[in-house]
């Protein structure tokens, strides 16, 4: 649903607001218990949800196949100063072992974390194997952090390679 649906709704609000204001006072309140019974038994997106779906909606319009990811072997030890690293996994996996300089974030806390996410840098994120990464580095390239790349088969694929 995109802003046309959204559109069809204000459009019907508008259109109800002036219907209560032209009618009497007993009108105005038997249409109001219809509209609002309808609306418990019909429920609908929440606006906040259109405009979500609307953004996923207009990154797929533009993503490619491989947006927001990028390989181990492309961060030579010469471009890893360049880089921050968000070390994604649980604070036991961060501390047994994580990539030089890599600051922790918790998968699930990194889209509300997002104000610390600088948007000036690379910027890749990394779980054990780039699964759960991949799924907050979705979130925020949709609201714009397009800095922000998943390090594919994650800190072990880093492993292999480092």
């Amino acid at each position: 649903m995109g802003r046309r649906k959204l559109g069809e709704y204000v459009i019907f609000y508008n259109g109800l607001l002036r219907f209560l204001r032209a009618v009497s006072i007993g009108a105005r309140v038997s249409a109001i218990v219809v509209v609002l019974s309808a609306a418990v038994i019909a429920p609908r997106p929440a606006i906040a949800d259109v405009l979500a779906a609307e953004a996923i909606e207009e990154y797929f319009d533009f993503a490619t196949a491989a947006a927001g990811i990028i390989l181990a072997e492309q961060i030579t030890d010469d471009l890893k100063p360049d880089f921050q690293f968000i070390d994604a996994r649980s604070k036991v996996d961060h501390e047994a072992g994580t990539i030089e300089g890599a600051i922790h974030m918790e998968w699930r806390t990194i889209f509300a974390r997002r104000a610390e996410i600088p948007k000036d840098k690379p910027v890749v994120v990394f779980c054990n194997t780039g699964v759960r990464s991949s799924q907050a580095v979705f979130a925020l390239r949709v609201v714009g952090w397009e800095n922000v790349v998943v390090l594919q088969k994650g800190y072990e694929g880093w492993r292999e390679v480092h």
